[in-house]
């Protein structure tokens, strides 16, 4: 995250890491093309990305990409997380349809 003291620092051509997370997580690294005391715009030239970023927005935004790589394995972490549960109450479906479809079968046959 930028901080504000880093914020303050920040000047057109510095490189910013942004920690993208749209389907996937992904770590992009830009170039500030235009700053304001409120409002940073991102660029990409290999990627044709264009962002501008409010300050309040800066939680993904890094000047060093040890902690925006620190910062991206984390958000994978809690991703990875929540797949697990979301698997863990599907299995459980399964199973209670699976157990109920098997009393219905003895039922009937």
């Amino acid at each position: 995250m930028i901080t504000e003291e880093e914020w303050q620092k920040l000047k057109i051509g510095h490189v910013i890491y942004v920690v993208y997370d749209s389907n996937d997580v992904q770590l992009i690294k830009t170039t500030i093309s235009k700053i304001t005391k409120a409002q940073i715009k991102l660029e990409c030239a290999k990627l044709f990305y264009v962002q501008t970023y409010n300050k309040s927005q800066s939680a993904r935004l890094f000047t060093d990409a040890y902690n925006a790589y620190k910062y991206g394995i984390n958000l994978l972490s809690e991703k990875q997380k929540e797949l697990h549960e979301k698997i863990k109450k599907i299995e459980s479906n399964k199973s209670i349809f699976a157990n109920k479809f098997e009393k219905l079968e003895q039922k009937n046959g």
